[in-house]
């Protein structure tokens, strides 16, 4: 069992809030009142703060307090054109190390299939599915055996939750995701590579595409100023 510590044990609180819209995106976090509201002290708060702020999660107004970013059709596009180049990479990387099996993926699929039949779309529900699938990603990429590229995968990885947790939030959205999943799983097991490529491709466009379409719609909504 990992042992968070207060910091530490903060930041996930937030990222979690933020990705399940409990922080909705352009909304002002108090510090006095996290700082009550999680029983926690503020300096291990503000270090959270300052931890996300790099992380591109939240942002500084200066004179006017921290705020969740807002959501960006152009962040979702940048996400996705990187995501391309360095999963492609990967697969190439395996192809040319003829590298067939990858049990931590395999494993994932079997969480992933056990979690997908959970009819009730509950926000933990879905919670739990994005996180499967984005990890689902992270683990092709951690075959490149690159910790420079992981962290940075990993900290796209935290930006590109919320979308997913949108996306995810209609069931045949979660149900194709996964089942992209089972046929590249697939093909990379069979050696088929240049399949897995044009899978990888299409579904991250595909993806990139809908994700980028819902999140239209939800920004001409009407929302809270940034500033207030």
């Amino acid at each position: 069992m990992i042992i968070l510590s207060v910091t530490e044990a903060a930041i996930e609180l937030i990222r979690k809030k933020i990705i399940l819209g409990e922080f909705a995106p352009g909304e002002k976090l108090i510090e006095m009142k996290l700082s009550s509201d999680f029983n926690i002290s503020r300096p291990p708060l503000r270090e959270a703060f300052r931890v996300l702020q790099q992380e591109g999660q939240i942002i500084s107004v200066p004179r006017k307090g921290i705020y969740v970013r807002e959501l960006s059709i152009k962040e979702i596009t940048d996400i996705f054109q990187f995501r391309q180049l360095i999963e492609l990479d990967a697969l190439r990387h395996l192809e040319q190390a003829n590298i067939r099996k990858i049990p931590e993926m395999e494993k994932l699929l079997v969480e992933i299939k056990e979690s997908r039949f959970q009819n009730s779309l509950t926000p933990e529900n879905i919670y739990r599915s994005q996180k499967l699938s984005l990890n689902f990603h992270k683990t092709l990429v951690d075959t490149l055996n690159n910790s420079y590229i992981s962290r940075n995968i990993t900290t796209l990885i935290r930006n590109l939750s919320r979308y997913i947790y949108i996306y995810f939030s209609d069931a045949k959205n979660s149900n194709q995701a996964h089942n992209d999943h089972e046929k590249i799983f697939e093909s990379i097991k069979n050696g088929d590579y240049q399949t897995a490529r044009k899978q990888l491709t299409a579904h991250l466009e595909v993806s990139s595409k809908n994700i980028s379409t819902i999140v239209g719609h939800i920004l001409k909504k009407p929302k809270p100023s940034l500033t207030k």
